[in-house]
């Protein structure tokens, strides 16, 4: 009776716990330091919509618009050039329900961008508060990236990196949690978040892997399982990623989970007239050169699939063939996305100081 009695306490005393930690976590966000950093990281992001677009949209913006008008329209998911599927689908998509909602004015997807915003100083305060266990730690961070010019930026420009930025802060969440106290729900979090993620940017999709791996080696050096729980946040993030890779299988024929356009960016950053690529003279000619090298003299005849993959194969080759200029190009592209909200090119020196 004794040992029942204290297995009982000690249930008692977790769940008191854990009710506790849960008063404690809502009370942190409802601190009125928080709130305030998160009323001023909203005002600041909305002022900043009409000074960012002083000189119009970007290209970037221009067509994320026009893909979602044509999907409104009924002409399905296609790219300017009509490619269609080189593009991650979630934020073209969120466009076209903010515009079939609330009609074809640009004010909403701003507004959907500056809460985005808003959302990952929120999530940037909760993942250090779980990593350091210090509110004020946290605070500080919060404010940090309430005022930090590319989050600013990004927020006010209609691009993905703020949807992406948002989930995979999520993803980061729910997997320091999951280092710490697994559990069902925590996995079906990471699990969504990151296939979300992917699904806003490809990129993710490659990550994923490696951040359940992470987990499971923390857990085991820490003697903790979980794998199940793992488990479950793989198939979590397979059946998010599903409908879509069906219909790009319905599409292509052939198995792309998210997007074909991996081939052409790795080629745009690895080429002898990078990191300028679409403003340098030669460029296209080179890769017509590659191509006829491979026995293709039309690139316009190829489908979608192979064409980046050829990209995919161009890129690889001067990447192996030129390793020391490629490690050069990957030092100036650091430079240029460090700079790149606040110039939108690598070249206007005053607006990058």
């Amino acid at each position: 009776w004794r040992e029942s009695a204290c297995v009982s306490t000690r249930g008692n005393n977790s769940v008191m716990v854990e009710e506790e930690k849960a008063r404690g976590t809502l009370s942190a966000l409802l601190h009125p330091n928080l709130a305030f950093i998160v009323v001023v990281a909203l005002v600041v992001r909305i002022g900043a919509v009409i000074p960012i677009h002083a000189a119009g949209y970007m290209s970037d913006e221009r067509q994320y618009i026009s893909m979602a008008h044509r999907l409104l329209d009924g002409a399905g998911f296609v790219s300017d050039n009509g490619e269609r599927s080189t593009i991650a689908p979630l934020y073209i998509g969120a466009l076209a329900v903010v515009f079939k909602v609330f009609g074809g004015s640009l004010a909403f997807p701003h507004v959907l961008g500056c809460l985005m915003g808003v959302g990952i100083v929120l999530l940037g305060y909760s993942l250090c508060a779980q990593m350091f266990d210090n509110q004020r730690v946290a605070l500080v961070a919060a404010g940090t990236m309430a005022f930090f010019p590319s989050l600013v930026i990004y927020s006010g420009l209609l691009v993905t990196e703020t949807m992406y930025t948002l989930f995979m802060l999520g993803a980061f969440v729910a997997a320091f949690r999951m280092t710490d106290k697994i559990g069902v729900g925590t996995g079906i979090l990471l699990g969504v978040a990151s296939a979300l993620a992917a699904l806003t940017r490809a990129v993710f999709l490659g990550f994923f892997p490696v951040l359940v791996f992470i987990i499971w080696w923390m857990r085991r050096q820490q003697g903790r399982k979980g794998v199940k729980h793992l488990a479950v946040a793989v198939v979590a993030w397979a059946l998010v990623l599903l409908p879509w890779t069906l219909r790009n299988y319905a599409v292509h024929g052939s198995f792309v989970p998210v997007s074909t356009g991996g081939g052409k960016v790795l080629l745009t950053g690895n080429n002898p007239f990078a990191p300028r690529t679409w403003h340098a003279k030669g460029f296209e000619e080179w890769v017509k050169e590659k191509a006829v090298e491979r026995g293709i003299k039309d690139l316009s005849a190829l489908p979608e699939t192979q064409l980046h993959s050829l990209y995919k194969g161009i890129a690889l080759n001067f990447i192996t063939s030129h390793p020391f200029d490629a490690m050069r190009l990957a030092l100036q592209k650091a430079h240029i996305f460090w700079v790149y909200p606040v110039a939108h090119s690598d070249s206007a020196i005053g607006e990058q100081a």
